[in-house]
C-alpha cells in the first residue's frame, strides 16, 4: 500500500516538473520571438 502511494506521489511530481519545463520552454521561445521582432 505504501509503495502505491509513493508511486503516485512520484508520478505527480514528475508531471509537475514536466509541466514546469514546458512552461519555461514556451516562455523562453516567446522571449526569443519578441527579441527577434525588436531586431527587425
Amino acid at each position: 500500500m505504501r509503495d502505491h502511494v509513493y508511486a503516485l506521489a512520484l508520478a505527480g511530481t514528475g508531471e509537475s516538473i514536466l509541466f514546469t519545463m514546458t512552461l519555461l520552454s514556451i516562455s523562453k521561445n516567446l522571449w526569443f520571438l519578441a527579441k527577434d521582432e525588436d531586431n527587425v
